[in-house]
């Protein structure tokens, strides 16, 4: 689903997501300034969300994750890597304390 402009977002009825945990993500995403920095967002797996991000990579977050806690790791991950880095940044690790960064094949 692609939202337009001023019109209201709607889920599909079997969303693995709600719309509330999406204002949850969406709320959490612009507390921490990084709306600007999303590039997109997949919902088409039924246990984890992946977010685009940066440009360069693909973020896996489960949906019952702490989004706020989940998002700041993000940004602490993204701090320890070289700006040329792209690749997917794993969130849904069962240690919650832990990001995993697997590079991209170039």
């Amino acid at each position: 689903v692609i939202p337009a402009v001023s019109a209201r977002l709607e889920l599909p009825e079997d969303s693995p997501i709600t719309l509330e945990r999406l204002g949850q993500l969406l709320s959490a995403m612009e507390r921490l300034e990084m709306l600007g920095r999303a590039d997109g967002l997949d919902l088409s797996d039924r246990s984890d969300l992946v977010l685009g991000y940066d440009g360069r990579f693909q973020v896996i977050i489960s949906y019952d994750a702490d989004f706020d806690y989940k998002l700041l790791c993000l940004l602490e991950a993204v701090k320890c890597l070289e700006p040329n880095e792209r690749g997917t940044i794993r969130l849904n690790m069962k240690e919650a304390n832990k990001a995993h960064f697997i590079p991209a094949s170039e």
